[in-house]
């Protein structure tokens, strides 16, 4: 019995060697090829506009970590060419999304689109007025191809009422407008080709 004990001990120890060497040797798995995209975001109002710089931070940051297939890459938005940038950055698309809003809204009037109800009356007037911008901004997007010329799609969408936050407190309006812009950004990169 000590023989067979020794031998199966032997055994085993060669089993686990020989696995770990051949282990050891199988090439490590390949990552999938990723879309690298430029990002680029702009608006015509300066109170947004003020905002940009931390919303296409946060987009870059974070919609990869819900988009496996995709890289992203801030784009300056004040390069004269952000189609040269985006092909220095060695990026294969390039997404452009500009947040807008009538100047009318802007002063506090209300251009079409969806009334968003005033929850229990609670909105102080200033928030009546961020909610009014909110209520008129479009989101524009363009997403194409930095290599082909044959992808080009584009699109507008607007805050919708499941992005604002149940008070409207001092990081309400940013926060509307960044849930908006994620939405779209992810929206707009599901029409990337498959690879």
């Amino acid at each position: 019995m000590p023989r067979l004990g020794r031998l199966t001990a032997c055994c085993t120890f060669l089993l686990l060697y020989f696995g770990t060497l051949l282990q050891a040797q199988s090439p490590a798995p390949k990552n999938p090829p990723k879309h690298i995209v430029g990002v680029i975001l702009d608006s015509n109002f300066a109170r947004i506009e003020e905002l940009l710089p931390r919303m296409q931070e946060y987009i870059v940051k974070n919609v990869p970590q819900r988009m496996k297939s995709v890289e992203l890459v801030a784009i300056d938005r004040l390069t004269s060419d952000p189609f040269s940038a985006a092909r220095k950055a060695n990026c294969d698309y390039l997404l452009q999304m500009t947040i807008s809003t009538p100047s009318r809204a802007a002063a506090g009037v209300v251009i079409g689109g969806e009334s968003f109800p005033d929850r229990n009356g609670a909105f102080s007037d200033s928030d009546n007025v961020d909610r009014r911008i909110l209520e008129s901004v479009v989101l524009r997007y363009r997403l194409a191809s930095i290599h082909d010329d044959g992808f080009d799609k584009s699109d507008n969408d607007r805050v919708r009422l499941g992005e604002f936050p149940s008070t409207m407190d001092g990081l309400a309006f940013e926060t509307t407008l960044l849930r908006a812009a994620e939405r779209v950004t992810l929206g707009s990169l599901k029409q990337l080709p498959k690879q």
